[in-house]
């Protein structure tokens, strides 16, 4: 079985308006790719494609081109092209996207591969298949869980070796940053454009690029940094680091926020931000950085729930490369449910519920009631701890109140960090025995 297959042309995109955003994927990049080829059913080569393929996979790693995806945090390194290997099993005339995909996992097994999101297959179609726009997608079955993987059509359909190799460098390079389809893209306008899509009729137009020392037809890649595509970005020293993280929720508000300070060695770059409910987090943000050190970035996310534990990690990049933070945890602070409950005697009411501070920090809690949401009257103040998970319980009984009157009550708390939060207006109505 086959994962879902997204054809991408040589030059089928208009520039978006970008930037390339990290998708669900949270930016996942191959960062120490391996480049193994398939030649399937090659019973004639009348351009001598196969050895100026080859040719160009052991020539990329390590050039300025191919550093440009270094600040999607994918592995620039030289020696990416591992081997090769000549297929004569039949390739269909017109093989479907599924049947590529199936020739890929061969490959898979034909080199003993191990199970890696790093690991690329270039399938290489012979001249007897009807051509079609090239395309990257993965694979897999019971052994490969994802298997990133190229249908490279011979020639690129017009016999040309400039347009093979543009065809050849874009399909690589999206693969690196998009390995599984999930996440470097633009997807400004209900689009899905990849860092090739995004220069496929850039005015910048494909021209003979020097890959350690030879020369090659390829086409530009599109830089966040820049904001525009370009043949080379110059790697200038080590990736940035994050330094200091926090995570909190802002006083008053249930708006939980993540900082980090970016050491970009004084240079542009951006960072996004994973989160979510577990460590697999689930949501991917997306802020640019001007240049400097110590930039400090900042991330609010409306309406989190009082209570709930986010888990958290920051990336920073530039043009050197990516780093990201450990995970981490936060509570979101706040008020939560409160409840009210009739006690014997007349009018008396207790009012008791959950609020959340930071894991074992303490606070105080009080309730504001009266007959308006003027309130007037108010609870002495009741000192809580919150437990291992930012949880604190409260109680607090009022007597002497009117029965049959609804009365208006406010949760109030306070933590011993500063945070100050009110929950809703709420009401009761007060009984008798």
């Amino acid at each position: 079985m086959l994962g879902a297959v997204s054809v991408a042309g040589v030059a089928n995109a208009a520039i978006p308006g970008g930037p390339e955003l990290p998708g669900s994927g949270g930016g996942l990049a191959q960062t120490a790719p391996k480049i193994y080829v398939v030649f399937w059913d090659w019973t004639s080569d009348p351009f001598s494609a196969h050895d100026d393929l080859i040719s160009l996979v052991q020539h990329v790693g390590n050039t300025p081109w191919l550093d440009t995806l270094a600040q999607y945090g994918a592995g620039t390194q030289a020696n990416i092209y591992q081997n090769y290997w000549n297929d004569s099993s039949t390739a269909p005339t017109n093989p479907t996207g599924t049947q590529i995909g199936q020739e890929a996992l061969n490959a898979a097994y034909h080199f003993v591969l191990a199970q890696s999101i790093n690991s690329q297959i270039v399938v290489a179609l012979p001249p007897t298949v009807t051509c079609r726009s090239s395309f990257h997608s993965a694979g897999y079955d019971s052994h490969y869980s994802d298997v990133p993987f190229q249908g490279l059509f011979y020639a690129s359909c017009d016999g040309s070796l400039n347009v093979y190799n543009q065809a050849e460098g874009h399909e690589l390079a999206e693969a690196m940053t998009d390995p599984i389809q999930n996440s470097w893209n633009d997807p400004s306008g209900g689009g899905y454009n990849e860092v090739g899509d995004h220069c496929g009729t850039s005015s910048l137009l494909p021209n003979y690029v020097n890959l350690n020392g030879t020369n090659f037809w390829m086409q530009p890649l599109y830089s966040n940094i820049l904001g525009d595509c370009t043949f080379g970005t110059t790697i200038t020293g080590g990736p940035p680091t994050a330094a200091t993280t926090i995570a909190g929720t802002s006083s008053g508000t249930t708006n939980a926020y993540v900082a980090v300070n970016a050491n970009l060695n004084g240079v542009a770059g951006f960072g996004w931000l994973e989160y979510g409910t577990t460590a697999s987090y689930g949501t991917s943000t997306y802020t640019p950085f001007p240049a400097g050190n110590n930039d400090l970035f900042s991330y609010q996310f409306p309406n989190a729930t009082p209570g709930t534990s986010y888990h958290y990690r920051m990336h920073v990049s530039d043009a050197n490369g990516a780093t990201v933070t450990a995970d981490q945890t936060f509570v979101v602070n706040g008020v939560g449910p409160a409840y009210t409950s009739a006690q014997p005697g007349v009018g008396n009411t207790i009012v008791y519920g959950a609020v959340f501070f930071d894991p074992s920090t303490s606070g105080t809690v009080t309730i504001a009631f009266g007959a308006t949401t003027g309130y007037g009257s108010s609870s002495p103040a009741l000192n809580v701890t919150a437990d291992s998970t930012g949880r604190a319980i409260f109680s607090y009984e009022s007597t002497g109140l009117t029965p049959g009157t609804t009365y208006h009550y406010q949760v109030r708390i306070s933590s011993s960090g500063g945070y100050l939060d009110a929950g809703p207006d709420q009401t009761f109505v007060a009984q008798s025995s």
